[in-house]
């Protein structure tokens, strides 16, 4: 490749980084303006526990843990949990694993009050 081909190439990748860079705020600020509209989701005990379970033993996608953290659950015990689990220190791995054990462990309870309830 000539030196002109690389020169084109940087360019048009610096471009694109500056272009992500100034729509970020208008990205920000419309997120803004459509979070009082957002319904919470309906999840279930069994759906956060396997969200849960699945990033502590990384067999879910990246975008699974963001979609989980990032969108309210219509149950306030389920959302109680998403919000702790929002707050988590990444990465977890390890003994760092811990609270999110105890998260996981909360879900199941609720599984199991669940299945009790006539």
């Amino acid at each position: 490749m000539t030196s002109s081909g690389a020169i084109t190439a940087k360019t048009a990748k610096a471009l694109g980084a500056l272009a992500l860079i100034l729509s970020l705020p208008f990205l920000g600020i419309m997120k803004l303006l459509v979070l009082p509209f957002e319904k919470p989701v309906d999840l279930s005990p069994e759906e956060v526990v396997s969200y849960l379970r699945d990033f502590r033993d990384g067999t879910g996608d990246g975008r699974d843990w963001d979609d989980f953290t990032s969108v309210s659950i219509a149950d306030p015990l389920l959302e109680g949990i998403r919000k702790r689990a929002a707050d988590l220190d990444l990465p977890i791995s390890g003994r760092n694993a811990a609270p999110l054990d105890t998260l996981i462990a909360e879900a199941e309870a609720l599984i199991v009050q669940t299945a009790e309830q006539p």
